[in-house]
């Protein structure tokens, strides 16, 4: 991990709440379904062939990554060069994540149909680059890693500071 990779933080709304863990998870594999019917059509599928050139996206498989990420941190800085940068800037297109300014919070979308998955695919098909490399930035609102990880910091100092606080409320 680079400090000049471009980066995001990302922040798990209600994550505790087992309902949301349920529809957020069966929302990711109704994106994977969608996006399986996509790929049998063999024009969209040369549209977006830089996005599997590499590696195929699962949106139920980063589902999962991203609740596991969740469940160990409930916010983290996510680099949009890792494995789940893609993904997550196809997510936050389909209404995944929202953007509150400095950092995306989880959501479940509001509605999730194969037309809002093809466009978020193509979205990040159109920030390929002349070396013919995607760049998920261009989609998203990224920081560089040191300003990200100053403001994923911050969250968890007053989210300790938070917690501290209620609990020293209850004696």
């Amino acid at each position: 991990m680079e400090k000049h990779d471009p980066c995001v933080v990302i922040t798990g709304t209600e994550w505790r709440e087992p309902s949301f863990f349920w529809r957020w998870l069966q929302s990711a594999a109704e994106a994977e379904t969608f996006w399986k019917t996509l790929l049998q059509d063999r024009a969209f599928k040369y549209l977006v062939r830089l996005v599997i050139v590499w590696r195929m996206p699962d949106f139920g498989l980063a589902g999962i990554k991203f609740m596991t990420r969740i469940k160990e941190e409930p916010s983290f800085v996510l680099s949009l060069y890792s494995d789940l940068g893609e993904e997550f800037a196809m997510m936050t297109r389909m209404g995944f994540f929202v953007n509150s300014g400095q950092v995306y919070n989880m959501a479940i979308p509001e509605t999730l149909t194969a037309g809002k998955v093809k466009m978020s695919v193509l979205d990040l098909a159109t920030t390929e680059d002349r070396r013919m490399i995607l760049r998920p930035q261009s989609i998203t609102a990224a920081a560089l890693r040191p300003e990200a990880t100053a403001i994923c910091n911050k969250m968890r100092a007053l989210n300790q500071f938070s917690v501290a606080v209620e609990g020293a409320g209850r004696v």
